[in-house]
């Protein structure tokens, strides 16, 4: 079984309904879809919310050590990251 944990989604097992409500109460809210190579062009200080990161059979984390890197990289210049 597939599953679409996308902010798109209005399935089961979608974020749509819950991105939409953040949206609704204000909050500065974006979908992520660049590299993490790319963290630096967040307004600063930000947070990120990594829903349920591994693949579809949550054996493997989906993304490897250079991006878990750049990550510890992001937070420790006063970012927040919520896995």
């Amino acid at each position: 079984t597939i599953t679409n944990r996308s902010i798109y989604s209005t399935g089961p097992t979608g974020y749509k309904a819950w991105f939409l409500s953040a949206q609704k109460a204000g909050l500065p809210i974006q979908s992520w879809e660049n590299s993490f190579n790319e963290l630096h062009t967040l307004p600063q200080p930000a947070t990120m919310l990594i829903v349920k990161p591994y693949t579809v059979s949550d054996t493997k984390i989906i993304f490897g050590r250079k991006d878990a890197e750049k990550l510890l990289q992001w937070v420790g210049t006063g970012n927040t990251l919520f896995i």
